[in-house]
């Protein structure tokens, strides 16, 4: 029941943060729920939720491309895909290299072939 309570209050800040939001339009509406989660943090209310990684990424973050994904634009996107590719590929060989130099500077015992497999993992 204690959960469903501070759900509940997750979801008045919300509505609070759009109510602020409108007679207050200089403030960005992250910025207010920002505050508010501090706020309702300082509260003396004894509940640590127990929420599983599995299960966050299923809730929240799935839901979040899937909507990022929908609304872009698909001919800007599509237009710029030559600078696109190039970072993504540009930046996870630069990653791959600098992190795998690193780790070999850092820890000598450790093979460069290994130190960029953990790099090559890492990266993307």
């Amino acid at each position: 029941m204690l959960f469903f309570e501070y759900g509940l209050i997750l979801l008045l800040a919300i509505l609070i943060s759009n109510i602020i939001n409108r007679f207050i339009p200089v403030l960005s509406v992250p910025i207010i729920q920002i505050a508010l989660g501090v706020i309702i943090a300082l509260l003396p209310i004894e509940f640590t939720p127990q929420l599983n990684p599995e299960l966050f990424l299923i809730v929240f973050i799935a839901p979040l491309l899937f909507n990022d994904g929908i609304m872009a634009d698909k001919k800007t996107l599509w237009k710029l895909k030559n600078p696109i590719i190039l970072l993504a590929f540009g930046l996870v060989l630069l990653t791959v290299l600098a992190v795998g130099y690193l780790v070999h500077f850092l820890a000598p015992s450790i093979p460069l072939a290994a130190a960029f497999a953990l790099a090559a993992a890492l990266a993307p």
